[in-house]
C-alpha cells in the first residue's frame, strides 16, 4: 500500500505521498482538494451563446463548426487548454435532433468569468442557449496519460489513476508513474518453457509499457526475432522470440495506463528420441524441429510448405516427415526413421536398404542325387551307368536276366539347413527379374524304363543324362530280333546339390514401403 508522508494543510491544495522513496523511478500519488476538481467543484453558468466559425480547431481536425461562449456566476479559474465538464446547458427535450453543448471540452479563457470552447455541430436551435436547468461547469480530472505538471522534477511521470481519498469525497488521490526506460538491463528471468511437448531453455523478459503502445501487429516483434543482447554478453546469441503476450498488472493504480508485456525468448534446438526396433534390430531416431512463420523449409515458407503434400511422407531413404502447426507463429516438423539409418545397401539385390542380415537354420528338403559312389567297378557281373547298376544273372539253363540297383551319391534329406536371411526395405515395390534375385529350385526327375529283360523304376532324383537300351537279336529264344528300345533321360537342371542358392524371395508391404525377404540356403554338411 502507498505510504502517505504528510496530511494536506489548509494552505496547500496538493500533498505528495510516495510508494517508494525513489520518486524519480516509481509510483507516487498526490492528494488533491475536491473543491478544485470534479463534480463537487466549479461554478454556475449564467449566459451561454453560440455562433458559427470557420476557424481551424485541434490541428485541422475541424475546419468549421460552432463556438460556444460561456459566462459564469463568479470567477471560473480556468486557463487556456484546461479540460472542463459542462452539465445542464441547453438541455431541451424538444430539441433532441440537435447536438448538446454539454460534455467534456477544452476551453479558451477570455477573462476571469468568460471562456469559449468548440463543437463540431450546431449545439441548439436557439441562441442564447437555454440556462433554465441550472447549468454548471467544473474542472475535469486529467485524462490518464497526462504528464505531471512539474516537468522539472517529474519529467517521465504520467497520470495513471484517480481515486477518491476519503469517504466524504473531500480529496482525490492522483497517482503518477514514470515510464520505464532501459528495461532490458534488469527484466530477464532464465527458465525453461514447453513448446510442442519439449523443454527449451528460455529467457522471459517482462516489460511495463504504456497500454496505448501495444499493438498485436507490431512488425518489430515477430516469432524468430533475435533477443536483445542486453546486458551485453549475458546470454548466448542464439535466443529467438517464441511468444509475446499482454496482460494486466493487477494493480488498480497502474492498470489504467500501463500494461505488462512478456516476451519469451528461447534457444531453439532439435529434439531427438532414439528407440530400439525389434523388427530390424537397429535404432530408430525421431527428430523434432521448430520453424517460425516465414522461415524457409524445402525452399518455401513453412506456412506454405505445410499445405504442399509433395513435401511430406516417406522418402526413398526411409524417413517419414510430417508437420503440425502449433500456433499462429510456430510449426513443428517431425522426421522419423522408418528403418535404421545406419543400414547400408552393400548387399542390396533390389535397390533398397538392407535392414537385417542374419544366419539361422531352416527346414529344407534336398532330393537324392543319382551317381556312382565309387564302391563298385565294372566287371563281368555288373555294369554301372550314371549311378544305375545293371546286374546280369545267368540261370542253369544258360539263360540270363538283368536286375537294376540305383546308386546314390547323396541320399534324399529333409531337415535343418543353414540359411542366410537378408531383409531389404524399399519405398517402391521391387521387381524380381534378374537371375541373382530370382529364387532357385532343384527339379529332380524320375527314370522309368520297362522291357522284357530290363526294368528301371527310379523315383525323382538329380542325375546326369541317362540312356538305356534293351534290344534283342534274332537268336533270342523268346523274342527274336527287336530293336528301337533306346531311351534317353535328360539331365536335371542341376546334377548335384549346389553349394548355395536363393531358395525363397518374399515381398510384403512394410512401414509405408516394401520389405523383401531373401533366404539363401547352403548345402548340408556331410555326416562325419
Amino acid at each position: 500500500m502507498p505510504l502517505q508522508r504528510n496530511q494536506p494543510s489548509p494552505d496547500r491544495q496538493s500533498v505528495l505521498s510516495f510508494v517508494s522513496p525513489n520518486v524519480a523511478d516509481l509510483l507516487f500519488y498526490e492528494t488533491v482538494d475536491a473543491k478544485t476538481v470534479g463534480a463537487g467543484s466549479g461554478v454556475d453558468i449564467t449566459v451561454a451563446t453560440w455562433a458559427s466559425t470557420s476557424i481551424s480547431v485541434a490541428a485541422g481536425i475541424h475546419e468549421a463548426g460552432f463556438t460556444v461562449t460561456v459566462h459564469t456566476d463568479g470567477l471560473h479559474g480556468f486557463i487556456n487548454n484546461d479540460v472542463v465538464t459542462i452539465e445542464g446547458l441547453g438541455d431541451r427535450e424538444d430539441d433532441s435532433s440537435y447536438s448538446r453543448p454539454n460534455g467534456t471540452h477544452k476551453v479558451t479563457k477570455i477573462d476571469n468569468d468568460t471562456f469559449t470552447y468548440f463543437v463540431s455541430e450546431q449545439p441548439d436551435a436557439a441562441s442564447p442557449l437555454d440556462v433554465t436547468n441550472n447549468p454548471h461547469v467544473y474542472l475535469a480530472h486529467p485524462s490518464y496519460g497526462t504528464a505531471h505538471p512539474d516537468t522539472e522534477n517529474f519529467p517521465k511521470h504520467k497520470l495513471c489513476h484517480v481515486k477518491q481519498a476519503d469517504p466524504n469525497g473531500l480529496f482525490f488521490q492522483y497517482y503518477y508513474a514514470a515510464e520505464r526506460h532501459h528495461q532490458d538491463n534488469y527484466n530477464f528471468e532464465f527458465s525453461q518453457a514447453d513448446l510442442g511437448g519439449n523443454k527449451y531453455d528460455t529467457v522471459v523478459r517482462t516489460y511495463v509499457n504504456l497500454r496505448s503502445d501495444f499493438t498485436d501487429t507490431d512488425g518489430e516483434y515477430q516469432a524468430g526475432d533475435a533477443m536483445p543482447d542486453v546486458p551485453a554478453s549475458q546470454f548466448n546469441d542464439d535466443y529467438i522470440l517464441m511468444t509475446r503476450q499482454q496482460k494486466r498488472i493487477g494493480d488498480a493504480e497502474l492498470d489504467g495506463l500501463f500494461v505488462v508485456e512478456q516476451r519469451v525468448y528461447f534457444r531453439r534446438t532439435a529434439s531427438s528420441t532414439a528407440s530400439h526396433d525389434e523388427a530390424t534390430q537397429g535404432v530408430l531416431i525421431q527428430t523434432e524441429t521448430l520453424y517460425y512463420r516465414g522461415e524457409t523449409y524445402s525452399g518455401v515458407a513453412i506456412e506454405t510448405a505445410i499445405l504442399d503434400e509433395t513435401k511430406w511422407g516417406i522418402s526413398a531413404g526411409g524417413v517419414r516427415t510430417e508437420a503440425k502447426q502449433l500456433s499462429g507463429d510456430w510449426f513443428l516438423v517431425t522426421a522419423t526413421d522408418v528403418i535404421p539409418q545406419d543400414k547400408t545397401s552393400d548387399y542390396s539385390n533390389f535397390g533398397g536398404l538392407v535392414t537385417h542380415t542374419y544366419e539361422t537354420y531352416i527346414t529344407y528338403s534336398w532330393p537324392a542325387v543319382l551317381g556312382d559312389d565309387g564302391s563298385l567297378g565294372a566287371d563281368n557281373t555288373h555294369v554301372t551307368v550314371s549311378g544305375i547298376e545293371i546286374m546280369d544273372w545267368v540261370d542253369k539253363s544258360g539263360g540270363s536276366r538283368n536286375y537294376v540297383r540305383p546308386m546314390f551319391k547323396e541320399q534324399g534329406y529333409r531337415g535343418p539347413t543353414r540359411a542366410l536371411i537378408v531383409e531389404e526395405w524399399s519405398k517402391s515395390r521391387p521387381y524380381v527379374y534378374m537371375d541373382a534375385q530370382r529364387p532357385f529350385m532343384m527339379r529332380p526327375l524320375p527314370i522309368v524304363y520297362n522291357s522284357p529283360y530290363l526294368s528301371v523304376q527310379i523315383p525323382p532324383t538329380l542325375h546326369e543324362q541317362v540312356t538305356l537300351i534293351c534290344d534283342t537279336s534274332a537268336s533270342d529264344p523268346t523274342w527274336g530280333k527287336n530293336s528301337g528300345s533306346r531311351r534317353t533321360y535328360p539331365a536335371t537342371n542341376v546334377t548335384d546339390w549346389p553349394s548355395s542358392f536363393v531358395a525363397t524371395v518374399e515381398v510384403n508391404p512394410f512401414r509405408g514401403g516394401y520389405l523383401t525377404r531373401q533366404v539363401t540356403v547352403y548345402k548340408p554338411e556331410p555326416i562325419a
